[in-house]
């Protein structure tokens, strides 16, 4: 990522300029290739929106840096012969391709906690040595022998879910894809493994009660949480009847509700960045998309109710730019991305309530909003990029709902 240094006047002492140094590469000794370019200081804004369309340059500045180094360089035989799994990952995909500016911080988060086990795995296996049997060999400690890590003196961890061995595995094949799209490797070995070879994601068999909820059972978890505080009352709901995620949750602004036309714009996603001053990261959802979701009657009531008792108290008018569900002690910071998940288990715990998460509440929308209007109309409000995902990991079908069909089933062979 590129470093920012504010540059002063050596007469005056005002910022006038800032200097940004962006670590384009690494030279055939291993040895880093940085650039340097100053930029001008903008003008006529605070100085937060100062610091954030600062960083906003210095990222085009250091992908464009990349990808000019990238486009006129040519990777030599000796490099190729010699490199290592972790000096690749090191010094090529990590500053190349995950800080290349197209990344949020928890997916970066992501790709050093993974790429770090696959460092302890393959150590100074050269890169070109990694070949089909390499890769099948990887995968299969994953399944046998790779374990989680100990919680207490004498636990020798528990066995890799599915889950954690697809994302380990979807780590190596993102190095090795870009290893092969900047001429490291000839061909990704990847690309050799049958599909039954390769890791996937779990379908989860979803549960009513357990995963989703039924609308009998939402109505019953609302009503049950009635006399809760006005702003946990307002996060559940706004959950159960948006289906929006936990970080979108967090990201809403009295801005995006449109009171004329009752609707609610999802345009942002709050995740955890431990990198920032706040700890947080305030990006674009998690398909870089922008949906409009339409709030009905009840949701309307509940979300004005709780604007109105915000106003009161700071005593102040709330600016669009004010949070729905934003910090205690300033409206226009959100709360931190598992604030949701707390607020649900304790309510849940208080009420006596299915144990369900905001991801569940998430599922249960879905599964009501393609049965009232169809799977494309889930889809839509989901904002998912493929109706596959809607129809494979959202939709649930409750017992009493499978028992029907079986009915059904035994009836239409009566009539026959």
């Amino acid at each position: 990522m590129a470093t920012i240094k504010a540059n002063y006047s050596k007469t005056t002492g005002e910022l006038i300029s800032y200097r940004v140094r962006i670590l384009i590469g690494y030279d055939e000794t291993g040895t880093q290739i940085r650039k340097s370019i100053t930029i001008k200081r903008p003008e006529g804004m605070t100085p937060a929106k100062e610091k954030k369309e600062v960083q906003r340059i210095a990222d085009q500045l250091e992908k464009d840096a990349i990808e000019e180094y990238n486009s006129n360089r040519t990777v030599t035989a000796e490099e190729k012969a010699n490199i290592t799994f972790c000096q690749f990952v090191d010094k090529v995909w990590m500053p190349l391709h995950v800080y290349d500016g197209t990344h949020t911080p928890s997916g970066i988060t992501h790709f050093k906690y993974t790429s770090d086990a696959l460092k302890t795995y393959f150590k100074d296996v050269k890169l070109c040595d990694i070949d089909r049997a390499v890769i099948l060999s990887y995968i299969k400690f994953l399944r046998t022998k790779a374990r989680t890590a100990p919680k207490t003196k004498g636990d020798k961890g528990q066995p890799l879910s599915a889950y954690t061995i697809y994302h380990y595995f979807n780590t190596l094949r993102n190095i090795m894809n870009f290893a092969e799209l900047v001429d490291y490797i000839d061909v990704n070995p990847i690309r050799k493994l049958r599909k039954s070879d390769i890791p996937s994601k779990v379908k989860p068999e979803l549960e009513a009660g357990e995963d989703f909820l039924t609308p009998e059972q939402a109505a019953d978890f609302l009503k049950a949480i009635n006399e809760a505080q006005i702003e946990h009352r307002t996060m559940i709901a706004t959950l159960i009847y948006t289906g929006v995620r936990r970080g979108e949750l967090c990201g809403l602004q009295w801005g995006d509700i449109d009171e004329v036309n009752r609707t609610i714009t999802v345009q942002r996603n709050v995740t955890r960045d431990a990198s920032s001053e706040e700890k947080i990261h305030i990006g674009e959802t998690k398909t870089k998309s922008t949906r409009v979701i339409p709030i009905g009657d009840e949701l309307y009531r509940i979300l004005m109710e709780w604007k109105s008792e915000q106003k009161s108290r700071y005593g102040a008018k709330l600016m669009k730019s004010a949070f729905i569900f934003g910090k205690a002690e300033d409206p226009y910071k959100p709360i931190y991305p598992t604030v949701p998940t707390t607020v649900l288990y304790r309510l849940e715990d208080r009420y006596n309530l299915p144990r369900v998460s905001p991801h569940d509440l998430r599922h249960t929308f879905g599964t009501m909003a393609a049965r009232a209007g169809g799977l494309k109309a889930a889809q839509t409000l989901l904002g998912h990029s493929d109706i596959a995902t809607t129809g494979n990991f959202y939709l649930g079908v409750s017992n009493d709902e499978k028992q029907t069909v079986v009915n059904d089933i035994e009836k239409l062979m009566k009539k026959a």
